[in-house]
C-alpha cells in the first residue's frame, strides 16, 4: 500500500496531464504530494525545510537550462549554428550521415554539460534550423537523450542522485558508471534501429547505415574505455 501511495503524485501528474492539462495536473499532484507528506508523520518543520530544499533545487536546475539556452541563442545570433552545418558539408556530402552527427553529438554534449532534458528543448531547434523535419529532430533527439541521462549535467545524476544520498565508495560509483555504460550500449543499437526507420519514413532510403552503425562502435569503445580506465 505504501509503495501505491508513493507513486501517487507521479500517476497522477501523467493521467491528469492528458486529461485535463499540466497546469491541472501540476496543482493536483502538489496537493497529493503535500497530503501524503503529513499523511506519512512528518511535521509542519520537515516540511518547511523539503519546501526550501525544492526550491533551491529548482533554481539550480533552472540556472543550468537556462545557460544552455542562452549558449544556444549566442549561437544562433552569432551563425554558428550555420558554420557548423557548412563545415559538416565540408566533411561528408551524405544529408543523412549529417543528421546523425548533430543529433547524435549535439545530443550528448549538451546533456553532458546541462543535462535536465536540456537537448530536447534546443537541438530539435537547430536540426529545424538547419532543414531538417520538425518530428523527425525531436523524436531522434529525444531517442538519443535517453542514452546520456545518466551521466547529465556532469554526472549529476550519479553523483548527487545516487552516491551522496546511498553514501557509496567512489569504487561503486564507477562501477554502476561502467554498468550503465554498457547496459547503454546495448540499448543504444535497439534505438539506431528505431532511428534508422524513422529516417528511412521521412527521406529517401537510407544508404549510409553501416557507416552511422561504424561511428555509433567508435563512440561506444571510446566511452567504455574512458570508463574502465578511470576505474
Amino acid at each position: 500500500m505504501i509503495y501505491i501511495l508513493a507513486v501517487l503524485p507521479i500517476l497522477s501528474l501523467i493521467i491528469i496531464s492528458l486529461v485535463k492539462g499540466v497546469k491541472t495536473a501540476v496543482i493536483t499532484g502538489c496537493i497529493i504530494t503535500i497530503a501524503l507528506f503529513f499523511y506519512w508523520g512528518a511535521g509542519l518543520s520537515h516540511f518547511v525545510t523539503a519546501l526550501g530544499v525544492s526550491v533551491l533545487t529548482t533554481v539550480n536546475i533552472l540556472m543550468i537550462v537556462l545557460g544552455a539556452s542562452f549558449l544556444y541563442n549566442n549561437m544562433l545570433n552569432t551563425g554558428l549554428i550555420f558554420k557548423v552545418s557548412h563545415s559538416l558539408d565540408n566533411l561528408h556530402p551524405s544529408k543523412d550521415i549529417r543528421f546523425f552527427l548533430l543529433a547524435f553529438g549535439l545530443t550528448a554534449f549538451f546533456e553532458g554539460v546541462a543535462g535536465f532534458g536540456t537537448p530536447g528543448a534546443i537541438v530539435p531547434l537547430i536540426l529545424i534550423a538547419l532543414g531538417y523535419e520538425a518530428i523527425l529532430s525531436v523524436s531522434v533527439v529525444l531517442l538519443f537523450d535517453s542514452m546520456f541521462s545518466m551521466f547529465g549535467a556532469v554526472g549529476t545524476p550519479l553523483s548527487t542522485g545516487l552516491q551522496i544520498p546511498l553514501g557509496l565508495t567512489d569504487i561503486d560509483a564507477r562501477t554502476i558508471a561502467i554498468v550503465s555504460a554498457l547496459f547503454m550500449v546495448v540499448v543504444g543499437l535497439l534505438l539506431l534501429f528505431l532511428v534508422f526507420r524513422m529516417m528511412k519514413k521521412n527521406n529517401a532510403p537510407l544508404k549510409d547505415k553501416i557507416q552511422m552503425m561504424v561511428m555509433y562502435t567508435f563512440f561506444d569503445v571510446t566511452y567504455c574505455a574512458i570508463d574502465c580506465i578511470t576505474l
